[in-house]
């Protein structure tokens, strides 16, 4: 009950997350941190729904619980009712699920949730807020802690069973000694070191219920044994999986761990596995687990970061339930799928990917080796840069396409998104064609690009906003702007050339753009 009730207050922060005016305010990215935080916390609802419910103090201990909930959609209410001025018309999905009739008094975190900083910037009190939810949940069992020095444990550790480490992005070490800490069920962070009391052994005896963890610091792993007496697999309520390794030169000198492959290999977790990141990994190949579907057919999101060394793949591409992926700095990755993983049948990869992002892959062709067949049907966003070698093929379902330092036959391959509605051109100086659906154009940074071909603006009827920035060799507007009728929006900042053409009355392409309803030039 209680962890479902947290559930609804999950999901209206979702859909907070959706809302346009949150997302024009910048309030998006601290709701999405305080999402995650929630998410940690919902370990301790799983544990506490398992207790005896008999006990009187542990009915008072849920009902705070419940109450808390109360008191976040109450919050979520509170902001929403401030941003339906900027939504006239329309009712924020914030009240889709509303349990503010209950006004809980015994919690002592209700007070106003936003702030606005020197910037003018809106920031929820993030920090505040989890913390007291969590206090108020657990008491003395669960010890959240907020950025500092984290080397000393909270005095009477010995109560505790859920220790939750957020916003400490500096943090190079744990508290020692954790693995005496018997009664501890959650703990979202462990910092491998090669010093006594902080190895992965710490790790061995504890019996783990969470649905989240991060492992850094993999390099300084002692054994394979040591890795293996982690039993990921033996945590079954697990869902989200961080694996990290150092790669800078001062770890290579001080790394007495052993081989990558190997440790990667012992940490196999269950196959209820959402999400998973894999940060630095030396080893030239994947483990079995990760090429081997049945353990990972329940993965929703992947990031693979700075794996330098892997050539290939795993058959990502064979992932049912996979809708986000991340890849970057993989420099020696041609493909992202190779077609020895279908065995001669027709290819029918990527089923349910929505966003795509790759960045900084020098050697990548192509998505797949062999292409055709059903392949990325439901692929809504791709982001791509540091990609030269890459082409794209026939990708009907894109409709947002970012391009950073796009190489001239690439850029090309974008006529190939017929449904393409979004794109975003950061840096070069060519651009496509052939774009009938594209509504928005965003062109960064393009200090090489001089002109917009007559040809570009032409084939692309539908345009509603063109936004120009920071393009300041760019010398004017083509004569076929006059002609866009859909046009509603022109934005151009920080190209001198063009602002000075586009003066109201007196700039020479002013002609070109008075029909347009909406112009900003700064």
């Amino acid at each position: 009950m209680a962890e479902a009730l947290l559930g609804v207050v999950l999901e209206n922060l979702s859909s907070f997350v959706r809302d346009e005016f949150a997302t024009f305010w910048g309030v998006n990215g601290e709701i999405q941190r305080l999402t995650n935080s929630l998410k940690l916390i919902q370990a301790v609802i799983v544990d506490a729904e398992q207790k005896e419910i008999t006990k009187e103090s542990i009915k008072i201990w849920l009902q705070q619980l419940k109450d808390a909930a109360h008191v976040l959609d109450d919050i979520l209410d509170e902001y929403s009712i401030q941003s339906l001025p900027h939504n006239s018309g329309s009712t924020s999905q914030a009240h889709r699920f509303s349990l503010s009739s209950i006004k809980p008094n015994n919690i002592r975190f209700r007070y106003r949730i936003v702030t606005t900083d020197d910037d003018g910037c809106i920031r929820f009190k993030m920090h505040d807020l989890v913390h007291d939810l969590a206090q108020s949940v657990t008491g003395k069992e669960c010890s959240v802690i907020k950025g500092g020095d984290i080397t000393n444990l909270p005095e009477s550790t010995h109560h505790i069973r859920h220790l939750i480490i957020l916003e400490c992005p500096e943090i190079s070490c744990m508290p020692p000694s954790i693995g005496k800490l018997s009664r501890l069920r959650t703990l979202n962070l462990f910092i491998v070191r090669s010093e006594e009391g902080h190895s992965l052994k710490e790790l061995h005896d504890l019996n783990l219920c969470q649905r989240e963890l991060s492992i850094k610091g993999l390099e300084c792993v002692g054994s394979v044994d040591d890795a293996k007496g982690v039993n990921l697999i033996g945590i079954k309520e697990l869902r989200v999986l961080s694996l990290s390794w150092d790669n800078s030169k001062e770890s290579e000198i001080k790394a007495v761990g052993v081989d990558a492959e190997q440790v990667i290999e012992a940490l196999k977790p269950y196959s209820n596995l959402m999400k998973l990141e894999v940060d630095g990994y030396k080893g030239s190949c994947f483990p079995s687990w990760m090429k081997d579907v049945s353990c990972i057919n329940n993965l929703v999101s992947l990031e693979l970061k700075s794996c330098r060394n892997c050539v290939q793949l795993p058959a990502l591409g064979k992932l049912p339930s996979l809708e986000t992926l991340f890849i970057v700095n993989m420099a020696c990755v041609e493909y992202l799928d190779d077609d020895e993983c279908y065995d001669g049948v027709e290819v029918k990869a990527f089923i349910s990917l929505k966003t795509l992002e790759l960045y900084g892959m020098p050697k990548l062709e192509r998505l797949l080796k062999r292409e055709g067949g059903e392949m990325f049907p439901r692929l809504h966003k791709l982001e791509i840069s540091g990609c030269p070698k890459l082409k794209l093929s026939c990708l009907p379902s894109v409709e947002e396409l970012d391009l950073g330092y796009g190489k001239e036959e690439l850029v090309k391959s974008i006529s190939n998104l017929h449904g393409l509605k979004w794109l975003n051109i950061t840096g070069g100086s060519k651009l496509p064609t052939q774009l009938p659906a594209l509504e928005i154009l965003d062109l960064n940074g393009c200090d090489e690009l001089e002109c917009i071909p007559e040809k570009v603006l032409e084939a692309i009827n539908s345009l509603r906003t063109l936004r120009i920035s920071k393009c300041r060799a760019l010398k004017c507007l083509p004569e076929a702007i006059q002609h866009l009728t859909s046009l509603e929006c022109l934005i151009i900042r920080d190209c001198p050339i063009l602002e000075e053409r586009c003066k109201e009355g007196s700039g020479e392409d002013w002609h070109k753009i008075q029909h347009i309803p909406n112009i900003n030039i700064e």
